[in-house]
């Protein structure tokens, strides 16, 4: 039972993180496609006013795609240094992804009324990934202690 357990875990540790990186890859084309404006128009005849949507990149122009940059790569600087850490670099690894979780989410409040909100499942996703990294650690550590005894 243990096992499965700390197998869980260690599975989470990695499969979060990739999940955050593909999130936040995903806001590319969401800037691009869903509309997140809205206006009313109305034509010069007094008609029916028509609801238009408009998309983040089609309001900001293509410089509103340097932000969502940004936090495509931090989160996968979180992401990879979970994914590479082995051994002794387990803690630098978490400091680092606990480093990106908290770039994304000030990017998440300093952002909230435009792309911010969407940032904030990619960092809840490493911070989950973090946690779950140190306790398999934890766990690790304290069979060997144990063991030992």
């Amino acid at each position: 039972m243990r096992a499965t357990r700390e197998h869980h875990r260690s599975r989470a540790a990695v499969v979060l993180p990739l999940c955050a990186l593909a999130w936040s890859a995903l806001l590319v084309p969401a800037a691009l496609i869903l509309p997140v404006y809205s206006s009313q128009t109305t034509d010069s005849r007094g008609g029916e006013p028509v609801d238009q949507g408009r998309t983040l990149v089609e309001v900001n122009g293509p410089a509103a795609l340097a932000p969502i940059a940004a936090v495509i790569l931090v989160a996968a600087v979180g992401a990879l240094a979970l994914a590479r850490s082995r051994g002794s670099t387990r803690r630098t690894a978490r400091r680092v992804a606990i480093g990106a979780v908290a770039a994304l989410l000030i990017f998440g409040a300093v952002g909230a009324a435009s792309i911010g909100i969407f940032v904030l499942p990619a960092a809840i996703a490493l911070g989950v990934a973090a946690r779950r990294m140190a306790a398999v650690d934890d766990h690790r550590a304290a069979r060997r202690a144990t063991a030992s005894n």
